[in-house]
């Protein structure tokens, strides 16, 4: 395999006194059996819309039109591509970062481990940057890298340089990341989608740095978090009542439920409302029900939340929550749980993807629609932060 890989902004940390807000680097990966297609088909979208010139992102700017329908012309063709984007105004420069060679070398990284995992004798070729020093040392530094990766690469640097002007792919690659670092650096929703809806769907992977940030950024002070005291038990209790009266006297199942629901608006009225799995399951067991506590948990508490009964949980147990701040709790929980797991079906994906060069893509299988829709809504969470 042949991966070509360009960066599009500058990795000046100091977005204050007029550097990119944004970093991209994209590495476009392409089958030795492809290459020649490849180039061939590049040179023609080279010609048509660059003439005598390269494919470059800094040609066609802030014309919008312009990139669309040259990204389009790009998805026309196909490709496979591993991108990065940075949002450098949320990090810190105190870390090392803030120097160009430290910044370099870590965020490639981010491209270029995964690929020669995946490719162990890939050979990526990048846009020749900075001075001959720093680009031997960029390439010994990936070297000591796939070492200790114990990526099998006899003591080779897996990293050549070319100019862009003589590699078509560099070029391509320059594109892509040019495209992606002005979509993400646009606060007008609909430029972003355009540009991101016609490089996504050829990406094996879109990673964002920092990553899920928007879930763990404070709240506004105007949000409804600021208010975690806010009472809000008797709209609970009332919904649990009426649950009680709707489903009085009907199935085996519901008289469970039942039990579960009188234990927790007993304890509403207690000092702490909480009630553990332990205490929930022993009352249901008392009251002549031979089931297990995973039975009460995912048939009885949960069948109560899918009938719209409120019910909270916290590492305290499980509660008719009196105020916002013990829905948060339940949120916060369900967030640390949820959330990686969707990260690591993201990963699980992107992991066959690279693999196999973008043939196969799980989640867009029309069975996991709904499971693609949650990653991509996490992505957009992760961009948005």
């Amino acid at each position: 395999m042949w991966a070509f890989v360009d960066e599009s902004g500058d990795p000046n940390l100091d977005v204050a006194s007029g550097a990119t807000t944004h970093f991209a680097i994209c590495a476009v990966c392409v089958p030795n059996e492809e290459l020649a297609t490849f180039r061939s088909a590049a040179e023609m979208v080279r010609k048509r819309y660059f003439q005598t010139g390269e494919i470059k992102s800094s040609l066609v700017g802030q014309n919008h039109k312009r990139r669309l329908e040259v990204l389009r012309a790009m998805a026309d063709v196909g490709y496979r591509g591993y991108a990065l984007v940075i949002d450098k105004k949320r990090l810190r420069r105190d870390t090392g970062l803030e120097f160009r060679p430290s910044f370099m070398k870590y965020f490639s990284r981010f491209v270029y481990d995964p690929l020669l995992r995946a490719h162990p004798r890939a050979r990526m070729v990048a846009d020749r940057h900075g001075t001959p020093s720093f680009m031997a040392s960029f390439g010994e530094y990936h070297r000591k890298k796939g070492a200790q990766l114990r990526l099998d690469l006899d003591g080779e640097t897996p990293i050549s340089f070319e100019e862009s002007g003589r590699e078509v792919g560099i070029q391509w690659a320059d594109f892509v990341a040019g495209s992606l670092r002005i979509a993400y650096s646009d606060a007008r929703e609909d430029r972003f989608r355009e540009i991101y809806e016609s490089v996504a769907p050829q990406l094996m992977t879109l990673r964002h740095w920092p990553p899920g940030s928007r879930l763990e950024q404070p709240a506004s002070e105007h949000s409804i978090e600021s208010s975690g005291t806010m009472s809000i038990g008797p709209f609970v209790l009332k919904g649990a009542i009426q649950w009680l009266r709707e489903h009085d006297g009907e199935g085996l199942d519901d008289d469970k439920r039942r039990i579960v629901l009188l234990a927790l608006l007993d304890a509403a009225e207690e000092k702490s409302p909480y009630l553990t799995l332990k205490a929930l399951h022993a009352r249901v067991c008392a009251l002549g029900h031979d089931v297990t506590s995973d039975f009460v948990r995912r048939d009885l508490i949960s069948s109560l939340r899918d009938q719209g009964v409120v019910i909270a949980s916290s590492n305290q147990g499980y509660c008719l929550p009196r105020d916002v701040g013990q829905v948060d709790a339940y949120f916060d929980r369900m967030r640390d749980e949820v959330t990686p797991i969707l990260r690591r079906v993201r990963l699980l994906d992107e992991a066959l993807k690279r693999a196999t060069l973008n043939d196969l893509r799980v989640l867009d299988s029309a069975r996991y629609g709904d499971l693609r829709r949650l990653v991509e809504t996490l992505d957009e969470v992760s961009r948005e932060g």
